[in-house]
């Protein structure tokens, strides 16, 4: 079920505060800060039904979805919720924190064969707009926010295969949030987003650096700045390298159509192809030599617009439009299939539980 948040929580975030800070595409807040009393369809914010009984969560429909090929809808995510974060684990895709009535510290996990969505343990505090990676069989969770306030955070976490509970690694260097992070060649590098600060200015510039962590050492260090600062950006990785693509300056617009590629190994950025268009608040997934960039946010509208990369080429091509218009959004690329989850539908506060995936062909 779709939930939206009083359009009074994006006044105290866009031209009722600052014209659009560090947290624009963040809706949702506190706990239960400015919640509705009933959602859209009339049920309870708590997704019960008007008469009280329980939802059907997870259900597949249980959102409004309208596709058409090559676009299917799939088992909702179970709770209307965005500014969210996906990787892959073990052949199920884990979709971690982000804000729902509040922020949250629910880690969701799906397994596509099975066609049901499950739970991991809780991360240690709620969390939005943080970075979630797997590596050897282990999850990660780096940064982040935590509440309203939109301050980037220097805690991480770890997720044992097999445990029961975080525990903390050491903190990054520099606090971070809406960034993204991968795994190169045995190291999580985390690019892009921002950090602390107390003018936009410096925020941007604190989320240059690239951060590269050692889970043998538990140890972060320091690489190369990023050319152009950017958050809500996106990206994935290729061939041993960090393609970063879009994103903001801390406002909803403009959005940028930049690439920009590091290479752990050398330390390097290099200049990757442009967007067709400007995107920030999205996401993004690979597979079989291609990328697809998804959705995005502007002052007025969310983005149903899907860019696909041909990475031998690369070359961007149009591709069939998402059917519900997102941002805030995880995407994930799994068993021949790309799924675009949850989000937003519309600016700022407007959250989904829609899942929808394509075939890659």
């Amino acid at each position: 079920m779709r939930t939206r948040v009083l359009a009074a929580l994006a006044c105290a975030l866009l031209a009722c505060g600052d014209g659009g800070g560090a947290g624009a595409d963040a809706g949702g807040g506190g706990e239960d800060a400015g919640a509705p009393d009933t959602t859209r369809d009339g049920s309870a914010p708590d997704g019960s039904a008007p008469d009280g009984s329980a939802p059907d969560a997870g259900a597949a429909g249980c959102g409004p979805c309208d596709a058409e090929a090559p676009w299917r809808c799939d088992r909702c995510l179970g709770a209307a919720a965005q500014e969210i974060v996906a990787t892959v684990l073990d052949g199920r895709i884990v979709v971690a924190g982000g804000i729902e009535r509040g922020v949250v510290p629910t880690v969701r996990v799906y397994d596509p064969a099975a066609d049901v969505w499950g739970e991991l343990p809780e991360l240690p505090e709620p969390r939005h707009h943080v970075q979630l990676v797997a590596f050897a069989g282990d999850l990660y969770a780096l940064g982040g926010m935590r509440d309203l306030g939109f301050d980037a955070l220097r805690t991480a976490w770890v997720l044992r295969a097999g445990a029961d509970a975080w525990t903390p690694i050491a903190d990054l260097p520099r606090a971070r949030a809406a960034g993204f992070a991968g795994v190169v060649e045995g190291r999580i590098v985390l690019v892009g987003g921002h950090g602390a600060g107390r003018a936009d200015t410096d925020k941007l510039e604190a989320g240059r650096p690239a951060l590269l962590y050692d889970p043998a050492e538990d140890a972060w260090s320091e690489g190369a700045l990023m050319p152009t600062p950017r958050e809500h950006c996106a990206g994935f990785v290729h061939e041993g390298e960090l393609w970063v693509l879009g994103g903001r300056p801390l406002t909803l617009e403009p959005t940028f159509d930049t690439v920009e590629i590091y290479d752990p190994a050398e330390d390097r950025w290099r200049a990757g192809p442009a967007m067709a268009s400007g995107h920030g608040g999205f996401a993004a997934a690979a597979a079989g030599g291609r990328a697809w960039a998804v959705g995005g946010e502007e002052r007025a509208r969310a983005l149903d617009l899907v860019e696909e990369l041909d990475l031998e080429s690369e070359t961007w091509r149009s591709h069939a439009p998402v059917p519900t218009p997102r941002h805030g959004h995880a995407m994930a690329a799994i068993g021949g299939r790309v799924y675009v989850i949850g989000g937003a539908d519309e600016p700022v506060f407007a959250a989904v539980d829609v899942v929808e995936s394509f075939a890659i062909e």
